[in-house]
């Protein structure tokens, strides 16, 4: 093997990959291509389920199931959103940009006490920071 990818570490090449297949999805659904998008951030999610977590951060450098959350509540599929938040959560707890999204996608979804669940937790987060 020659070229840039050498001297990776298998870890290293999967996140590059997942990373593309987000960078993929991000741009379909800017081009108004939602479908695809869609698609490319959940071929994303499920590679990345499949890495141990110690390889997690920080390739890739966005968790997959937060970058789907994003797409779907920006699509107005709130419950679909949240599930996403909710699943990234269960994987890596308490990250901030997860949290935000929980609580944003419940609050749209009707969902008032994981909104509030959501919200408390981010306070009390920043609050021992």
């Amino acid at each position: 093997h020659h070229g840039p990818a050498r001297g990776l570490s298998q870890a290293e090449r999967e996140g590059m990959a997942i990373t593309a297949m987000q960078l993929e999805g991000l741009l379909a659904m800017a081009t108004g291509d939602e479908k695809r998008g869609v698609e490319r951030l959940r071929a994303a999610v499920a590679a990345e389920d499949v890495m141990p977590y110690e390889y997690g951060p920080p390739f890739p450098i966005v968790l997959s199931r937060e970058l789907l959350g994003q797409a779907l509540l920006a699509m107005g599929q709130p419950k679909e959103a949240q599930a996403a938040f909710a699943l990234a959560l269960e994987r890596a707890p308490r990250r901030k940009r997860a949290l935000e999204g929980l609580a944003s996608a419940a609050a749209a979804a009707g969902d008032a006490a994981t909104a509030a669940a959501a919200r408390a937790e981010l306070t009390a987060m920043l609050g021992a920071g």
